[in-house]
């Protein structure tokens, strides 16, 4: 099976759940105009279905299991974007108890957390 390169020429095959690149960059979302979950849809109204916005880079949430798999199989390999959280918001995290972010063990002390929704 062919290693394709994914982000900073890491094989993809080396990727794992849970590793994450920080860096500053535009994420892309679409959403529903009539519900829309952030203020930034919000903010779009019905004008469009799509969001860009900064985050501080991205975690991989897809399982180990998938990422490994061949390409023609499992060709998607699912991202979320590191957003900044409060000490007490990481903790909290870290302890399960909000379910729109996981806590990321490798960029928690950069102030970061994955933003699931």
């Amino acid at each position: 099976m062919p290693e394709l390169e994914t982000a900073k020429g890491i094989p993809h095959l080396a990727w794992r759940q849970g590793d994450s690149v920080v860096v500053e960059e535009k994420f892309f979302y679409r959403y529903n105009p009539a519900q829309p979950l952030t203020a930034q849809a919000a903010e779009q109204g019905d004008q469009d279905d799509g969001v860009e916005v900064f985050v501080h880079g991205f975690a991989v949430i897809s399982q180990t299991c998938d990422i490994v798999r061949d390409p023609s199989v499992e060709p998607f390999i699912e991202v979320c974007p590191l957003v900044q959280a409060s000490e007490d918001d990481i903790g909290l995290c870290l302890k399960g108890r909000l379910r729109n972010y996981a806590y990321i063990p490798g960029v928690a002390h950069l102030g970061l957390v994955a933003d699931l929704r």
